[in-house]
């Protein structure tokens, strides 16, 4: 459960904020994003796992089968990517 707002004008105000937060961070602190530059090697490796998922793969199957050629790479990470 989430914190009750007092009213809809403090809860639009806060979401605008976190928004505006999250751009100017987006801008100033990696703008090679905008570009299709990715930060580090994570970000492309989340991405084979979405792809691996929209492929049809299993949330809960942590074999990336791109890595470690022919057996996959089983990642610990959680399937929240």
């Amino acid at each position: 459960m989430g914190i009750p707002c007092v009213s809809a004008l403090k809860c639009s105000f806060a979401i605008l904020l976190t928004l505006a937060l999250h751009a100017f961070v987006l801008l100033l602190a990696s703008p090679g994003v905008l570009d299709g530059q990715l930060v580090d090697s994570d970000c492309y490796l989340r991405l084979m796992r979405i792809e691996i998922l929209l492929s049809g793969g299993g949330w809960y199957d942590g074999n990336v089968p791109l890595l470690n050629a022919p057996h996959g790479l089983d990642m610990h990470w959680t399937p929240a990517v």
